[in-house]
């Protein structure tokens, strides 16, 4: 099934015929799919002589009526009356040679993707804005981020939180080396020490090493006053297996499989930490 695309410009400049890319439409035969540039239309307002409300109603009925196309394609094609229904590269000709308003359409071109979300996004990217994958990258490690944080929450802190210290800020009265404030998930004693620091491996490489850095030098210095033997302390890195083939998963593979001052565990595996915490009966001791 042919594809076809065609390019939403706005007129910047009637006279000169300057115009701005803010949208695409791609199409076959069935189905639309049309995204605009939240900065691009942004831009293309402080260009053009229009009031927003109206350039935004433009932009917000060019969305329905696509999408109304859709819904009535659905509509015959789960029908019982089998009625030919089809789009065509004529319809949005018709349109670019016809659209004699501030926005307009290109000729329709054909192009060799399939309609789908993952190549239209290349689409868009390729012809409007490229930041739709930055954007969609920053979600994605967004929600990773808060999933797993929750997890750790929930198989850690809320069952550990009324026994050892949660959550707590070292600074340089506990810790004299420390420039910064740095925060432990959680930190108990009883006969030994045991603790754990979540480090999430989708930061880069840099910025893991200082944290892995600054945690493993508190380790040494809580061992020392406490006068605990760094073979007997317990202590955890809560970090999920980042991206196979990546500077941050050899980094991550390469402290699991030492397991010396510091054991590895998943935001998964944190539960296991709380029942160590429980199961010895640790409890608060910096004051």
């Amino acid at each position: 099934m042919k594809s076809f695309y065609t390019l939403i410009k706005v007129r910047t400049n009637q006279l000169s015929g300057d115009s701005l890319t803010i949208g695409v439409v791609v199409f076959n035969e069935f189905k639309f799919k049309v995204q605009f540039s939240k900065q691009k239309i942004s831009t293309a307002k402080s260009l053009v002589d229009i009031e927003s409300k109206f350039f935004d109603l433009i932009i917000k009925e060019i969305k329905q009526n696509l999408e109304s196309s859709n819904k009535d394609f659905d509509s015959y094609k789960n029908g019982l009356l089998n009625v030919d229904y089809k789009f065509n590269d004529l319809y949005f000709d018709y349109v670019s040679r016809y659209s004699n308003g501030i926005i307009e359409f290109t000729t329709p071109k054909f192009i060799a993707l399939k309609n789908t979300e993952n190549e239209f996004s290349k689409i868009f990217s390729m012809f409007v804005d490229k930041s739709i994958f930055t954007e969609d990258l920053n979600s994605e490690k967004k929600i990773i981020e808060e999933n797993f944080h929750k997890r750790i929450k929930t198989n850690l802190i809320d069952r550990v939180e009324e026994k050892v210290h949660t959550n707590i800020k070292l600074d340089n009265d506990i810790i004299p080396t420390l420039i910064n404030t740095f925060e432990l998930d959680c930190v108990g004693k009883n006969g030994v020490l045991i603790g754990a620091k979540s480090i999430s491996f989708n930061q880069s490489k840099d910025t893991i090493h200082k944290n892995l850095n600054t945690y493993i030098s508190i380790i040494a210095h809580l061992s020392k006053k406490y006068q605990k033997g760094l073979d007997v302390n317990q202590f955890f890195l809560i970090a999920d297996e980042p991206k196979v083939n990546t500077d941050e998963y050899r980094l991550w593979n390469s402290i699991r499989k030492e397991d010396d001052i510091i054991k590895v565990k998943t935001s998964e595996e944190s539960t296991s930490i709380a029942e160590l915490i429980l199961s010895k009966k640790a409890s608060t001791f910096i004051e």
